[in-house]
């Protein structure tokens, strides 16, 4: 097992396929050593029926055993010889048959062995692409573009799974090479030398081809990364593509996009076309030069018409394998692609902590943060030298333009993302200290954009508490102004919202948002922008309910309307990454000015559920 994986690894690495790709493959070493010697006992059992026509055409054409045969063969010939002359042909015939017919049972055995390990293997290329990344750091697809994910997994993750079948076919092919080069040996050596220099010249001219392929596979890649793009739009952006009516447009850039795919692939398949019926020509004028050969050596006629026998056999897999090396080098785009999302070192690191969290019995403190978004190209903190803290059992209101900062200060403290410096302390701990599974796991969220799953109305409000009983469900979407628009659905909580819930309104989406982070009792609940759909009548009741069910909660509410901010009672005001002005949120000039702004009056907010 421990040969078979340092082979496999190296047979990577000779492919220019590094880890960690090659970690998975040796998850299925096991199978190169079952694989070559099936491989080999087939194509050796083919060889065998094929080496038999020399005796068979000796008797056949009444030449008598020739001088040169192989002992074995010789062997066999010569028993032939000693059965009744109506039986001899017969005999050999049954055993070239027999042969025959063995091989084609090994090689399908081992055809299934290679299928099943192409499907596992290509399984667990997509889990190790989904578990990377469910796991990596949030930072990382801030920094990425999402189509890219979209592209690897659904289009370049089977490309790569593919080139595990390729790997073992050129395993394959070379095992029947190299059984079928032994018997050509054993047969007749000067022959053998010959088609050995042959080969290698051959060989050297598939490689620079194939070079070529590889540089050029990466533009491949790169094609269906803007078409994914362009699918994306298509798909998400369906609303707001009619209001503004760019179907026209968007359908001209899509067309665009995909020509480009179409040419791309066309220019990779125009390069590998001719190499293939270049390299069969090749091989054909080594067969035609073999054959001239043997006869101007004074070789048997049984013997060459054995060894050509022999040599024709072996051209499909001499075939094969180029074909398969060809195949790899345009692949080499997707499988450095599939390689680039699997490789852990610039990634940054899932959150870490030791440090279990039990309760909130202090302030959450803001120490001097500062944070910069590494793969923005101005060098502008989205946070500077922030302080404030956010008491506990308390909500606090975070009041600030759009750009401010304010969502950052949320990453932060969900631990979606680490300070750049600067700290930030639970009861005066360290929170990168804490571990994230339990900080967490007492945060309720509900966002402006957040989006539904694919799935009914109870699963949606349960996915904040795998536990969640349908009863608490009801409760939780009646402090979301959620329960009657829920029970006048036909289905009621079993209604499927539909993909990403396009099947709702905005509002209906964000109430049914808020009612998920209610349902997990957190002892944390951040809502940012979490009712900027929901009309002015639903948010006054939701704003009158959670006044009510937000006692002895830790609270975080960011919101554009003064109307929302009404069941705050402290506030902190950032703007361009800095804390500007901090206190009871009434005294608050930034809460004033937004009141005047809307229309709101902000004494009557702070003190009942109206809103002017």
């Amino acid at each position: 097992m421990i040969v078979a994986s340092i082979a496999m690894k190296r047979f990577y690495t000779f492919l220019g396929i590094a880890a960690p790709l090659a970690e998975i493959a040796k998850r299925f070493a096991w199978s190169v050593p079952v694989v070559a010697v099936l491989g080999f006992i087939g194509n050796g059992l083919e060889g065998l029926g094929i080496s038999l026509l020399i005796p068979f055409l000796a008797i056949l054409f009444s030449e008598g055993t020739p001088s040169e045969l192989p002992g074995p063969l010789s062997a066999v010939a010569e028993l032939a010889s000693s059965l009744p002359a109506g039986e001899q042909l017969a005999a050999i015939a049954a055993i070239i048959l027999a042969s025959i017919v063995l091989k084609a049972l090994v090689l399908s055995a081992n055809a299934m062995i290679v299928s099943w390990v192409d499907g596992k293997a290509g399984h667990e290329i997509r889990c190790a692409l989904s578990r990377q990344l469910l796991n990596v750091g949030y930072g990382f697809h801030i920094a990425n573009d999402p189509a890219r994910f979209l592209n690897i997994i659904s289009t370049e993750s089977w490309r790569a799974s593919d080139a595990i079948r390729k790997l073992f076919s050129m395993i394959g092919a070379a095992g029947a090479v190299a059984v079928f080069s032994l018997i050509l040996i054993v047969i007749e050596w000067r022959l053998s030398i010959a088609v050995l220099f042959g080969v290698i010249l051959i060989r050297g001219i598939q490689s620079v081809a194939a070079k070529r392929l590889r540089a050029m596979s990466h533009s491949i890649s790169e094609a269906n990364r803007r078409l994914a793009t362009r699918m994306i739009t298509v798909v998400q952006a369906a609303r707001l593509i009619r209001l503004f009516g760019l179907e026209k447009l968007e359908q001209r850039r899509f067309e665009e996009t995909s020509d480009q795919v179409r040419s791309t692939m066309f220019r990779v398949d125009a390069a590998s076309a001719p190499l293939l019926p270049a390299i069969e020509v090749l091989y054909a004028a080594l067969f035609i030069g073999t054959l001239f050969g043997g006869q101007s050596a004074g070789i048997a006629v049984p013997v060459v018409v054995t060894f050509l026998v022999l040599l024709y056999r072996m051209q499909p897999h001499f075939r094969l394998m180029s074909q398969s090396r060809l195949d790899l080098a345009g692949m080499w785009g997707s499988i450095t692609e599939v390689e680039s999302l699997l490789d852990a070192v610039d990634k940054s690191p899932p959150p870490s902590g030791h440090v279990p969290f039990r309760h909130l019995g202090g302030p959450i403190a803001f120490e001097n943060v500062s944070f910069f978004y590494e793969h923005r190209p101005d060098a502008v903190p989205a946070l500077h030298e922030v302080t404030f803290q956010l008491l506990a059992n308390q909500a606090t209101a975070l009041i600030g333009r759009s750009g401010a900062g304010k969502t950052t200060a949320v990453n932060l403290l969900c631990r979606l993302l680490d300070p750049t410096s600067g700290r930030i302390t639970i009861d005066g701990t360290d929170l990168r200290l804490i571990d994230p599974a339990s900080w967490r796991s007492r945060i309720g969220f509900a966002g402006q954009d957040i989006e539904l799953i694919d799935g009914t109305v109870f699963e949606n409000i349960a996915y904040g508490d795998a536990d969640a009983t349908l009863a608490e469900a009801v409760v939780a979407a009646k402090f979301a102004d959620a329960d009657r628009f829920i029970q006048a659905f036909p289905q009621g909580y079993g209604t499927q919202v539909g993909s990403r819930g396009l099947g709702l309104s905005g509002g209906q989406r964000q109430r049914i948002g808020i009612a998920r982070a209610l349902v997990r009792n957190p002892e944390i609940l951040i809502l940012d922008e979490a009712m900027s759909s929901v009309d002015s009548i639903s948010e006054t009741a939701i704003v009158s309910l959670l006044r009510g069910r937000l006692k002895g909660m830790t609270v975080i509410v960011i919101s554009h309307r003064a109307s929302t901010l009404a069941c705050c009672e402290k506030g902190v005001v950032i703007e361009e990454g800095r804390v500007i002005e901090t206190g009871p949120l009434a005294a608050l000039k930034a809460y004033q000015r937004m009141g005047a702004a809307t229309g709101t009056d902000v004494d009557a907010a702070l003190h009942g559920p109206g809103v002017t």
